[in-house]
């Protein structure tokens, strides 16, 4: 849809952002990875439902796979089931995506179970920076709030410091 709409438009693929927080930057992350030209923001994301909390995963399953465990169906669906591997595979392809993953510090679950491995998967500075090949960004935030929407503030500060980056006509470490 957003691919339909943005050629309506006279707007190039590679200048669609994908942008979400929680659940809606995993969405954010996998509807990128499966884009040619993929860009994301993600905010607090969870990155592998694997990991999140029990209930909700295995209600999720029996929406997804009725009779099927969640890892059943994350095993028979990897990139339904995890950003990271979506995005994996999409660079495999050659896919050209390109994202920031924000954190809140004080969010110690996401921080800890889903940023923790992303950042490892891509090789992304724990403390903020650029992927090897400068396609991918992580940024960190500290909101005592913990899990939850960006403050405008925060959101202003990523969208002016990374659109820029994520849009640009080649990739920079």
């Amino acid at each position: 849809i957003a691919r339909a709409v943005a050629r309506q438009l006279g707007i190039a693929d590679s200048r669609i952002i994908c942008y979400g927080s929680s659940s809606g930057g995993f969405a954010a992350i996998s509807v990128a990875s499966r884009m040619p030209h993929g860009r994301f923001i993600a905010y607090n994301p969870q990155t592998n439902l694997l990991r999140y909390y029990k209930g909700h995963v295995q209600d999720l399953s029996q929406v997804f796979a009725p009779g099927k465990s969640a890892e059943e169906s994350a095993r028979n669906f990897p990139q339904r089931w995890s950003a990271i591997r979506a995005l994996r595979d999409a660079r495999d392809k050659g896919f050209d995506i390109r994202g920031v993953i924000a954190q809140n510090t004080a969010d110690a679950y996401h921080h800890d179970g889903h940023f923790v491995p992303f950042c490892e998967a891509f090789e992304l500075p724990l403390t903020g920076g650029a992927s090897p090949d400068g396609r991918l960004y992580s940024a960190i935030f500290d909101d005592p709030k913990g899990h939850g929407p960006e403050s405008p503030d925060v959101a202003r500060r990523i969208v002016e410091t990374f659109v820029p980056k994520i849009l640009a006509a080649s990739a920079t470490a």
